[in-house]
């Protein structure tokens, strides 16, 4: 008898290690697997095909497996995720899963693109390396789901935080660090450009409703709610009772605003009740000063 398992690859990564972990709590009778590039490098033609064994017509498959360099990623970068998405599509020619949900970003709709209210109609326009591979990857494990019959969804995330990301993501992560450790810090402008966030428990819960639904297709998995550089310095100006020092930075480039907009989502999975960026905020400032005296 065939039994119903579950694959998270990349599972190594700050989003793919909650995720496998939230599995291995919320699901008993499954087996769940996990595959970071060092267990199953799939840039590897002959190392992907090891893949094969764990996937069955009722598993399904959660695709995170990606070169997540972003601000200096080369074309060498784009070529490396290419083969990624290529030597995968070849695996799911042969093994068909139940369902693939492949976390895309934010990115392909344009990092220089203002949108005030990004649908999942909105034409893409990515700039960098990254926005582009991950578009591309849409875009051929479409082409081969189609083909052979099998229910994607693209998920489209803007900015994921909570514990675990790295300090050196621009915003609430990096904000929050030095507000703990009370180090000045700097922003671009005056910080006016406004973002979605997504916190960790929360995209790991909606995750789960899409696997466990019939949808199938692109969607934005967004909380709905936007806030500036400046918004996250004041509530952590709060949060904190500190005053930190904000230096402001010449600004590079145009400033835009990135607002996703999450109706579809909220068809799909019902009344979803977001958590707070400010109250996760809060939850993480204790906790990380915590961590400081400890």
């Amino acid at each position: 008898m065939i039994k119903n398992n579950f694959l998270v690859l990349g599972n190594t990564g700050f989003v793919g290690k909650h995720l496998h972990s939230y599995l291995n709590k919320k699901i008993k009778k499954y087996k769940i697997y996990g595959f970071g590039s060092k267990k199953i490098d799939l840039s590897n033609d002959k190392k992907a095909k090891k893949l094969s064994k764990f996937i069955n017509k009722k598993s399904i498959i959660f695709f995170l497996s990606f070169n997540k360099t972003q601000r200096n990623a080369t074309v060498k970068d784009l070529e490396k995720n290419l083969s990624i998405i290529k030597n995968f599509n070849k695996i799911i020619e042969v093994k068909k899963p139940k369902k693939i949900i492949f976390f895309s970003t934010q990115s392909v709709y344009g990092e220089d693109t203002n949108n005030l209210n990004t649908t999942e109609k909105t034409l893409p326009d990515p700039t960098s390396y990254y926005g582009i591979a991950k578009y591309l990857a849409e875009r051929l494990l479409k082409k081969i789901c189609d083909k052979k019959e099998i229910p994607l969804v693209v998920a489209r995330i803007p900015r994921v935080y909570g514990e675990g990301d790295s300090i050196k993501n621009y915003g609430p992560t990096m904000f929050l660090d030095n507000f703990v450790k009370g180090n000045d810090f700097s922003v671009w402008g005056n910080g006016e450009e406004k973002r979605d966030y997504i916190y960790i428990n929360d995209l790991n819960n909606i995750i789960f409703k899409l696997a466990n639904n019939s949808f199938k297709g692109l969607i934005n998995v967004c909380s709905g709610k936007s806030y500036s550089f400046k918004n996250i310095i004041t509530i952590l100006e709060k949060v904190s009772n500190k005053k930190i020092k904000i230096k402001k930075m010449k600004r590079t480039r145009e400033k835009v605003h990135h607002i996703m907009n999450n109706a579809l989502l909220k068809k799909v999975v019902g009344g979803y009740k977001f958590t707070h960026l400010e109250q996760n905020l809060d939850k993480l400032y204790n906790k990380y000063k915590f961590y400081e005296k400890h």
